[in-house]
């Protein structure tokens, strides 16, 4: 008889996930670099033929903050179970019902924020190159550099998938009575949460889970 399943059978109603990752977010730029110390200044004593340090060179202004990392992207929902009405036939032996529903996706990480700018440099101690300083500034050293400013603030993690909606298939036989038919119910699961980049990033909303997969049967007459 066609249809007639006289071995052991595995029917699969599965949904598929996705093959590809949620994108993460990118890294926030680089913050600019602060601004440059000023040098130091002298002036020309006559009597004495030297130079005296009349402003002292001053340290280098801290870097801006980096930019701010971009959001990952939301995960994609699960694919939901597939709807179907399946006739068998006429069964003999095992057979084996497998479904479920796509799960959802993870949500992709949030970018980090960008490094902080470089400091300023210091100013020069000496920036003309006098040979006849007598009282020289900074005691004869270059004023520090700023330091390097703060890394930006990360991005949001993408939000998680939600898990497919449960299949619903109902299955239609003529019942043998040598028939054993049994259910493998897959839940589908939704993505985790994208991770908040760094620094400070906020990680994604988690997902919801699925509705059950249901199976109906209905033996029929021969």
């Amino acid at each position: 008889m066609e249809n007639t399943k006289e071995t052991r059978n595995t029917i699969e109603f599965i949904s598929a996930n996705p093959t590809s990752p949620a994108t993460s977010g990118t890294n926030g730029p680089v913050g600019p670099s602060g601004g440059n110390g000023s040098p130091a200044t002298y002036t020309y004593d006559g009597g004495s033929c030297t130079h005296n340090c009349s402003g002292p060179a001053t340290r280098g202004s801290e870097g801006g903050r980096g930019g701010t990392g971009l959001n990952g992207t939301n995960g994609h929902n699960g694919v939901p179970g597939p709807i179907s009405m399946c006739y068998l036939g006429e069964i003999r032996g095992d057979v084996t019902i497998v479904v479920g529903a796509g799960n959802g996706q993870t949500g992709g990480n949030g970018g980090n924020g960008g490094q902080g700018g470089r400091g300023g440099f210091g100013g020069a101690w000496n920036p003309d190159g006098y040979t006849d300083i007598r009282n020289s500034c900074n005691d004869g050293k270059n004023a520090p550099d700023g330091p390097q400013g703060p890394q930006g603030q990360g991005g949001t993690g993408g939000n998680a998938g939600n898990a497919g909606a449960g299949a619903q298939i109902v299955l239609s036989y003529i019942s043998t009575g040598s028939e054993n038919i049994s259910h493998n119910v897959i839940n589908s699961q939704p993505g985790a949460a994208g991770r908040g980049g760094d620094v400070g990033g906020a990680n994604g909303l988690p997902g919801r889970v699925g509705t059950p997969s249901i199976i109906t049967q209905r033996p029929l007459n021969p």
